[in-house]
């Protein structure tokens, strides 16, 4: 396990816990990688009989994270001027 998720498991019972308190354990691709990565194994572990996601601090999770997100620059993907769709037509004409 790694920082961002950390897990114990008490009768039979496993617990990640998201641990980024100071974003409210707001999901961003490292934690979303690290939570995958420790609850893919425990859908085939015969010793785990149920999985409680927590979090550490004030929230369970606020959701995706915007701040990661926004930082995050993707450029448009680039299409010929023939293919551009104005955004002046009604939705039904496009």
């Amino acid at each position: 396990m790694g920082e961002l998720v950390r897990r114990t498991t008490v009768d039979r019972i496993a617990q990640p816990t998201l641990n980024r308190p100071d974003a409210y354990n707001a999901l961003d691709l490292p934690t979303a990688r690290e939570l995958s990565a420790t609850l893919l194994p425990l859908a085939t572990d015969a010793a785990v009989h149920g999985v409680v996601i927590t979090g550490t601090g004030k929230a369970f999770s606020a959701g995706g994270d915007i701040r990661r997100a926004m930082a995050v620059r993707i450029p448009a993907p680039s299409r010929p001027d023939s293919a551009a769709v104005s955004t002046n037509e009604p939705l039904d004409a496009v």
